[in-house]
């Protein structure tokens, strides 16, 4: 049985004198109560406020750890998690007690798909040495300490990776970090974010209804698209990548008399950085093979198409994208086709249709040359399948709304 309170949980777990309280206080200015549940208010990058618990459960005894485990209330946190983050000592020499611990948590019945996050605490012991000379004191990086650190971080990864599966845990999730000056808490934070916001998109996910999934390369308006269809109110901003992490939202409403109710994904921007595609891979991996309807989404004023063709040509070789998932090719910024040196403010777009020659020639080059390429062994894909619009002038919007809707419902 989960919490009362239905709020992702992060169980914090580690043996005596690894900084469990430490971390957790300067994580999120919080004094924990051990085996209780503290309730953090956290505004996540690329996604909002959002709203978690962090509970730090007692301390572990490796020498008599049947103990820890015939304890009901540690199990009963464990089992309530939705991710599990230990907490282990950077200055160890090795872990196998550790990791043994660890197999045992991810093979008991406590364990039901939670994200596993370790962290090596009290890096800065191990990685800064001070330099006395002249009797002025400066710390400096020890390189070897570094190097032997990241070995570390990778033993553990190794010993566990084959227990659990990809989407909850990677090689980024063994992660140094330190509480002088914070080092490294950026990517532990962003490490935790992905877990509770998995576990709140797995709460809104229905997976009875039907399935929208909007991909794209950062900037090309999928955020602000959802925005405009549904009045959602989703962060946008064509220069930074809002949108970090997927964001599942339940739409409902009526069409043509008929009522209609689906979840929608919006889905990291794809080749926003070789770091970032990795990282969103098991995104796309999880959602698009759910996808009833793809929406792959560009924007007009490029011709820069080999990024798109790379990726949605890996998902279909991955058997994620199949003949019977239904696709919309959307152009979107069409109002920058018409912006040019001597009309820099470009047009009205109500002022012209969809025949307009800009757009026509648009839509042959998009479609002929890149996606009847892309989509060659899916006869479902066609050139009737794209929909030109403007998110900025509200342009053609409901062409959009009515295809979509048409797709689905039919």
């Amino acid at each position: 049985m989960r919490n009362e309170i239905d709020i992702p949980s992060i169980a914090v777990v580690g043996g005596i004198g690894v900084g469990k309280s430490t971390l957790i206080s300067s994580l999120w200015n919080l004094n924990s109560i051990i085996g209780f549940d503290v309730i953090v208010n956290e505004d996540v990058s690329g996604r909002g406020m959002m709203q978690f618990s962090v509970c730090e459960l007692p301390d572990v005894i490796y020498d008599s750890v049947t103990d820890w485990m015939n304890d009901e209330s540690n199990l009963n946190k464990l089992n309530n998690s939705d991710v599990m983050l230990f907490v282990l000592p950077a200055s160890s020499f090795g872990y196998n007690q550790e990791v043994k611990f660890i197999k045992k948590i991810i093979t008991s019945e406590c364990y039901h798909g939670q994200n596993i996050i370790i962290c090596l605490a009290k890096s800065d012991y191990v990685l800064f040495e001070i330099n006395d000379d002249n009797n002025n004191s400066e710390e400096s990086l020890n390189i070897n300490a570094a190097s032997e650190l990241l070995q570390k971080a990778n033993s553990i990864y190794m010993a566990l990776e084959n227990c659990l599966s990809r989407e909850h845990f990677s090689a980024d999730c063994v992660i140094p970090v330190s509480a002088d000056g914070q080092w490294n808490y950026d990517a532990l934070k962003e490490k935790l974010w992905e877990g509770v916001v998995s576990k709140v998109n797995d709460l809104i996910y229905d997976p009875t209804l039907p399935t929208i999934v909007i991909a794209g390369k950062r900037g090309c308006g999928k955020s602000s698209t959802l925005n405009i269809l549904w009045n959602l109110n989703l962060p946008t901003n064509k220069s930074v990548a809002c949108t970090k992490y997927p964001m599942v939202i339940n739409v409902e409403g009526i069409h043509n008399n008929t009522q209609y109710s689906f979840n929608v994904v919006d889905l990291p921007g794809i080749a926003e950085s070789l770091d970032a595609d990795m990282q969103y891979t098991s995104y796309y991996e999880k959602y698009v093979k759910n996808a009833t309807l793809l929406i792959c989404l560009t924007q007009a004023d490029t011709r820069a198409y080999l990024q798109d063709e790379e990726f949605y040509k890996q998902l279909i070789s991955l058997g994620l994208i199949t003949n019977t998932t239904k696709i919309i090719l959307g152009i979107n910024q069409i109002d920058l086709l018409f912006k040019t040196k001597e009309s820099p403010q470009g047009i009205d777009l109500r002022s012209i249709t969809t025949e307009h020659k800009l757009i026509t020639d648009k839509i042959t080059d998009y479609y002929d040359n890149v996606f009847a390429n892309i989509f060659l062994a899916h006869p479902n894909v066609k050139k009737t399948d794209i929909c030109v619009y403007s998110v900025i002038q509200n342009w053609n919007i409901d062409s959009l709304n009515s295809m979509i809707l048409t797709k689905l419902i039919n």
